[in-house]
């Protein structure tokens, strides 16, 4: 098994294929048996060819929190995005649709729920301007652009807390 993981030593770039892995993305979320997320990506010359994330805990339904849980998302490039229910023994797979909300004043947006990982204030104040009144949908991971993805919230507000902030792969 050591052996294998030592075949990873890409040191990066624009150029290779390799695989991106982000165990427990949503560290603090799944601490707190919140939102957390499993994702994994096939990057190649530097172009996301294949994602897959594993969301245990989203909601089927974002209306029915107490409702059914866990979701499977997969995209591949040319190919569409879809998602499936984490428990189903149907591998049936339901395209993945972002809402067709066209007045901004009627969107949602997501945010996480550390406001360490990005302004909320701002994010608040965006809201305000846009005249969105919704609450906020504040979830910790990866689990917002699946959200947003499958429709369950308009928009996706990631705003640096300091100029110092930099994005990591994952």
């Amino acid at each position: 098994m050591l052996r294998a993981i030592d075949r990873g030593k890409y040191q990066g770039g624009s150029k290779g294929r390799f695989w991106t892995l982000d165990p427990i993305d949503g560290t603090k979320g799944f601490l707190r048996g919140e939102q957390f997320a499993v994702c994994l990506a096939l990057i190649e010359d530097g172009v996301v060819r294949l994602g897959v994330m594993g969301c245990p805990n989203l909601p089927h339904h974002i209306d029915k929190p107490d409702g059914p849980r866990g979701s499977i998302f997969v995209a591949v490039e040319g190919q569409g995005a879809y998602w499936r229910p984490l428990d189903s023994a149907d591998l049936a797979e339901t395209p993945v649709k972002v809402s067709g909300v066209t007045d901004v004043s009627a969107a949602s947006f997501c945010e996480s729920v550390e406001s360490g990982h990005s302004s909320q204030s701002d994010a608040a104040q965006i809201a305000l301007r846009l005249g969105i009144t919704r609450p906020s949908v504040r979830m910790d991971s990866q689990c917002k652009y699946a959200a947003v993805a499958r429709g369950d919230a308009d928009i996706y507000l990631r705003l640096p807390v300091s100029e110092s902030y930099v994005e990591k792969i994952w």
